[in-house]
């Protein structure tokens, strides 16, 4: 072998066309230094990472996004949620697909609290319960009385 020729690797050798090819488009196009980038658009957010339900909180008060389906509505209001309703006097709602509509209600934050509280007491004991029961016991809703597998 001369000093001219490149000795032969195992394999398939390399398209030499589309080699040079590349060569010649990657030594043609300049590196992208961060100061040639565009300053006058706004910061990018990638798609499905925004938040599409988003309202400025409000002191004293905790707002939610209730959706129009299956009385939902009706429970809000019978659980002293309001309607948010804009400098106009509309009610501030977004679409949320299939026919149904996104409201932005609100409550009292001592109201929330207090709701928050008694749904939190009704986990920890159900908790309190399950603790309680061996692994081959069983308590149905409602019922104080404890079910074994003899029982059942």
């Amino acid at each position: 072998m001369t000093d001219t020729t490149k000795k032969r690797r195992p394999g398939r050798p390399p398209n030499a066309e589309k080699q040079a090819v590349a060569e010649e488009v990657i030594a043609r196009s300049p590196e992208r230094a961060p100061e040639t980038r565009n300053t006058q658009r706004p910061e990018r957010v990638p798609m499905g990472q925004g938040q599409k339900l988003v309202a400025p909180p409000r002191a004293g008060y905790q707002r939610y996004w209730a959706i129009d389906r299956d009385g939902e509505l009706d429970s809000f209001l019978a659980a002293w949620w309001t309607f948010v309703e804009d400098s106009e006097g509309n009610r501030i709602k977004k679409p949320a697909g299939k026919g149904f509509t996104h409201y932005l209600m609100e409550i009292d934050q001592e109201t929330y609290d207090e709701d928050m509280a008694k749904q939190q007491n009704m986990v920890t004991d159900a908790l309190r319960k399950s603790a309680a029961t061996a692994s081959d016991e069983y308590v149905p809703m409602g019922h104080e009385d404890v079910l074994t597998r003899d029982k059942i």
